[in-house]
């Protein structure tokens, strides 16, 4: 089917008699554009072909199409240098806490330490056999001491706060990625997500542990300060363990997309910040200026 050239839409070209030879679409319907009459504008003297399919002007002389690849290349690098600013505020919070657990960890070494010497040295002297029971030297006056001193040492509360503090930050950490990725979802299903892990580790644990001596159940009614701050009990520690992470994964994936929108304010100036624009629309915000 042959197709004919149309005429000048209007006065504002004027025909040059040529036709555009070589490969070449339509930007607007992607028709081959050979043989397409060559137009000239009036004011401007720019040569544009004519589609002749869709009527469409094509400039000769076009920009380089790598130009919006451009912007979409600088709308990723801000968005990798969001995130490892977030990636680094994590890692940062983490080694701060493995800085306090480990002030606090070497004098709790030097405290068991000195407790286990006490206790094998009085084993020695009431009986000559290794083995002798440990419990007799729990009821002289100097392991009656000891035992009060472990008891009423403020170590053990720093360790179990430090124990929770760092469970409950790995599992806020973890819950902040996962309510990035989860962004355009409310604030329930972000939480359901961001524990979806410690749910699964739950499960596990109580499909597997015996539930004559470590079922969570079997130790409810004997959870009492004194199996907490010694950590006698093992299901009292992972009841524990599993209450920092549940509550850390909540607070991490309700506060994952104000702190990524907190640094994305703090590290953008108001002109860049449209590179990253999604963080705001994605939950029906408009972009600060």
């Amino acid at each position: 089917m042959t197709t004919h050239a149309p005429q000048t839409i209007d006065d504002s070209s004027e025909k040059t008699g040529r036709t555009l030879d070589g490969h070449r679409l339509c930007a607007t319907c992607l028709h081959p554009m050979a043989g397409s009459p060559i137009e000239r504008h009036r004011s401007s003297n720019i040569l544009f072909a004519r589609c002749t399919e869709c009527g469409a002007p094509s400039p000769l002389i076009e920009y380089p199409t790598l130009t919006p690849w451009v912007t979409q290349l600088h709308g990723l690098a801000a968005c990798a240098v969001l995130l490892l600013t977030l990636l680094a505020f994590i890692v940062q919070t983490l080694l701060a806490w493995g800085a306090m657990a480990l002030a606090v960890y070497v004098p709790e070494n030097e405290v068991f330490s000195r407790v286990l010497l006490e206790m094998n040295q009085a084993s020695k002297a009431i009986a000559p056999n290794p083995l002798a029971e440990p419990a007799a030297w729990l009821l002289t006056p100097d392991g009656q001491a000891a035992l009060t001193s472990s008891t009423d040492s403020s170590v053990y509360f720093a360790v179990l706060t430090l124990a929770g503090s760092g469970a409950f930050l790995i599992a806020m950490c973890s819950g902040m990625l996962a309510g990035v990725v989860c962004l355009r979802l409310r604030a329930l299903p972000r939480m359901l997500i961001a524990n979806l892990a410690h749910l699964v580790l739950a499960a596990m644990w109580c499909a597997i542990c015996d539930l004559d001596r470590e079922a969570p159940w079997s130790t409810v009614d004997s959870l009492d300060w004194s199996d907490i701050v010694q950590s006698n009990d093992s299901a009292t520690r992972w009841i524990l363990a599993f209450a920092a992470l549940l509550l850390g994964g909540v607070v991490g994936g309700l506060l994952g997309p104000l702190v990524l929108r907190t640094l994305a304010k703090t590290v953008f100036p108001p002109r860049e910040r449209e590179l990253v624009s999604w963080i705001w629309t994605f939950g029906g915000m408009k972009v600060p200026k």
